[in-house]
């Protein structure tokens, strides 16, 4: 499969990715299967779609725990997308945030619902807040693992 570079991060994806929102949350969940999700990922791989795009909010959280399974054993094929800003509440009223403290906290949800160290990129637009128009959030994207330039 042909390869991208991710904005100026040097990330190299394959063309295509998968976005694995549909395997645990929205859409019909009558016909939600694990163990066909975590094949369809597997395959996936295989075929070069290395950057799997999650959320928190998928869910919520399950999305990332069923992509974290789908890892072991195969992180170093792919490049994890994952995204958050949505504050859960156990009403479903949830809320947004950008704090620098929530995103430090939501980041480190993340890796570990994802069982990884580092997430692989978060989306551009994402990146480019975290990285130039609040400069004070630098130690949360050095701190929360993103790899962002």
């Amino acid at each position: 499969m042909d390869t991208r570079t991710l904005g100026s991060s040097g990330i190299e994806v394959g063309a295509l990715g998968l976005g694995c929102m549909g395997m645990t949350f929205a859409y019909d969940s009558d016909l939600r299967d694990e163990t066909e999700s975590i094949a369809v990922i597997h395959r996936a791989l295989e075929l070069g779609m290395t950057l799997l795009d999650t959320a928190d909010v998928y869910g919520p959280f399950t999305n990332e725990e069923l992509v974290g399974r789908a890892l072991r054993g195969h992180r170093d094929s792919a490049v994890v997308a994952t995204k958050c800003g949505i504050v859960h509440s156990p009403d479903f009223k949830h809320g947004r945030s950008a704090s620098p403290d929530y995103v430090r906290s939501a980041c480190d949800a993340s890796l570990g619902r994802l069982g990884i160290e580092t997430i692989g990129t978060a989306p551009e637009a994402f990146a480019a807040i975290l990285r130039e128009e609040i400069p004070r959030w630098a130690a949360v994207v050095k701190s929360a693992g993103i790899k962002s330039e």
